[in-house]
């Protein structure tokens, strides 16, 4: 079975890749094998239509809240209504969401899903300072066309048991470091206080402080853990988050269709985590 973590963008490029880590399990005990950039949404594609059975977590939100979408009157249906976006534009889709977001009172702006309230994540109607929105309008099609099984907007699995879930390294680092910033995207807000963020970071994952929680160990190879460290943009990191999150719901037995049952409740989405087992 393979493992992955994916730090997703709505605009990858040479500069800002979809960035990928790579990961294996062994005797309980997850060992991060390599970092790869993917520069395009059609290689993104390509990497999920692989044959070999995964696991994947992806940073980004797969869905939309239901209250946007009953208001709209969009299907509830996430094939249907992803179906809808796929035939529109991404200016299309943001200025739907400009025009709703205008004409609703203050504090009703932007509606959340269920699992973003406990989570305290974005709204997936976010589209400018953390284009989340962006993100979902880009990524929802191509999970869509993948066939792989997203747990609450897959009915069937995947007979080649690829299974992807959302992921969202926030809810790691907050068990370390608290709101503490880590990453910058603007180079002239990285700071060598970040890099200790991102080292004490990488310093409790290394001395299994999650393990308790996450039921492994975390075994990274020397010449590997640099990169997680010197990335400014944070991108690495959170993709070795998010592998954390995919691992755990290996780990749990989730790769033999087991244990998903808990999540039905959230019928807009869900995030791979333990907290919300």
């Amino acid at each position: 079975m393979k493992l992955f973590g994916i730090d997703f963008t709505s605009s990858p490029s040479q500069r800002k890749p979809i960035t990928v880590s790579v990961g294996e399990m062994k005797n309980s005990i997850l060992y991060p094998k390599d970092i790869i950039s993917l520069h395009s949404f059609e290689t993104f594609e390509r990497f999920l239509h692989q044959n070999s059975p995964y696991i994947m977590a992806i940073d980004f939100p797969f869905s939309l809240p239901h209250q946007w979408l009953q208001d709209m009157n969009w299907p509830l249906n996430w094939h249907h209504y992803v179906s809808l976006f796929e035939n529109m534009s991404i200016e299309e889709f943001t200025s739907h969401i400009k025009i709703y977001r205008d004409k609703q009172p203050k504090g009703k702006k932007y509606h959340l899903r269920e699992i973003d309230k406990l989570a305290k994540s974005c709204s997936p109607m976010m589209i400018d300072y953390i284009p989340v929105g962006r993100m979902f309008f880009k990524g929802a099609p191509i999970l869509k066309r993948s066939g792989a099984y997203i747990p609450i907007h897959q009915n069937k699995t995947d007979s080649r048991c690829r299974l992807i879930v959302e992921g969202y390294p926030a809810l790691i680092t907050r068990r370390i470091i608290g709101k503490t910033p880590y990453k910058s995207d603007i180079k002239s807000k990285q700071t060598s206080a970040q890099k200790n963020t991102r080292a004490e970071i990488m310093h409790h994952i290394l001395k299994q402080h999650l393990e308790i929680e996450f039921g492994y160990q975390v075994d990274i190879h020397s010449n590997l853990i640099p990169s997680f460290i010197n990335d400014p943009t944070g991108d690495k990191l959170d993709s070795l988050l998010c592998l954390l999150q995919a691992t755990w719901l290996y780990q749990h037995g989730y790769h033999k269709e087991r244990g998903l049952k808990h999540i039905q409740r959230f019928t807009e989405g869900w995030i791979a985590d333990p907290q919300f087992m």
